[in-house]
């Protein structure tokens, strides 16, 4: 399935150089702000429906990325919130193959299931059509 929606990557990489290097705030300059190896967490994708949150973190299966212990902990804290419902996504970025998908919800890590891109897709529009139709308190 082609990208659609409001905002696709539109920088021009050839003509004014990698948009990761050109465009992304550098986080590690605000690595001495915090106490102790608390470090500031970056935001794969984040959406608001109705006052509830759905936050995206991409992970690459291809490099055996794990969830830090840190972004876990922020993950469980957020989702027990009942605003914010965590999807960590495994899979390849640049040819968006998904390989798995585990949600944070109530404060809870849930076990990890395989999926692929469809079933992504659907899991976000349930999510979608619930937030829609609940009021966050």
């Amino acid at each position: 399935m082609k990208p659609g929606g409001w905002n696709p990557i539109t920088w021009p990489c050839e003509e004014q150089g990698c948009w990761n290097i050109k465009c992304r705030p550098k986080i590690e300059y605000f690595a001495g702000c915090w106490p102790g190896k608390i470090s500031m967490s970056d935001i794969d994708g984040i959406v608001e429906i109705n006052g509830h949150y759905l936050v995206l973190e991409w992970k690459r299966h291809d490099a055996g990325e794990e969830l830090p212990v840190g972004q876990r902990i922020m993950f469980e804290r957020l989702s027990a919130t009942g605003l914010f419902t965590v999807a960590v996504v495994k899979g390849n970025p640049e040819t968006m193959d998904v390989r798995s998908i585990r949600f944070f919800w109530n404060g809870k890590q849930h076990q990890p299931e395989a999926s692929c891109l469809a079933d992504v897709q659907q899991k976000f529009e349930r999510w979608a059509a619930w937030a829609k139709g609940v009021r966050a308190a």
